[in-house]
């Protein structure tokens, strides 16, 4: 197991590599730290959150626009994925992770993934021409289960102010 994930983890520099010589980039010891770092994590994550990793469990200080740059241009090179539909945005590794759906609430912005084996085949299947999928997301918006009862109470409460309103008329 250690040697596949020492295998993956070579693979994300190559193509770092092959993205800053083709773009004109300097190869720097932030930028694959922040990818070796990136591609630790299970899972989203923010700016600040990365930001955070760096310095305190790696011991590794960068700059907040150090650290945004970098994901910004991981973002153009493919190896990262910026998820703008929550505040602050979350992004996530794009190679050698689980196909997976984000369920996102319209209400407070919260983004869950859930694992979907079905969905991931279905796509193998369709097997577009004149096209190589990188990788794929898919979002489902709804409102999550404590917004729900949230809007639930808040419906209630204004049913019952409205209904005192009515009884005081009637007086």
């Amino acid at each position: 197991m250690e040697t596949k994930d020492k295998n993956k983890r070579e693979e994300v520099k190559r193509i770092l590599s092959e993205y800053l010589s083709l773009h004109g980039h300097r190869e720097t010891s932030e930028r694959f730290e922040i990818l070796s770092t990136i591609y630790s994590i299970n899972g989203h994550f923010t700016n600040e959150k990365l930001q955070m990793m760096l310095n305190e469990e790696r011991k590794f200080r960068v700059s907040r626009a150090t650290v945004y740059n970098t994901l910004d241009l991981f973002e153009k090179a493919g190896l990262v994925v910026c998820h703008r539909c929550t505040v602050p945005p979350e992004y996530e590794r794009a190679y050698f992770i689980e196909p997976h759906i984000h369920l996102i609430c319209s209400e407070c912005g919260k983004m869950t993934e859930v694992r979907d084996t079905y969905i991931a085949e279905s796509l193998k299947l369709l097997e577009p021409k004149h096209f190589k999928p990188l990788y794929h997301t898919l979002h489902l918006y709804g409102i999550c289960s404590k917004c729900e009862a949230k809007l639930k109470r808040e419906k209630n409460l204004l049913g019952r102010k409205q209904d005192r309103k009515i009884n005081k008329k009637q007086l």
